[in-house]
């Protein structure tokens, strides 16, 4: 399994994210969270 995080630069800030996905096959659906988008925190 692949996993890496990411620091991605938005105007509000900088938002951290968390990518992983199968080394291998595919193709594969993409899922994102967004936990401050819709006030999950």
């Amino acid at each position: 399994m692949f996993e890496k995080t990411v620091e991605i630069k938005t105007a509000d800030g900088i938002m951290d994210t968390f990518i992983c996905h199968p080394e291998e096959g595919g193709p594969h659906p993409a899922i994102i969270l967004a936990p401050r988008r819709f006030k999950w925190n």
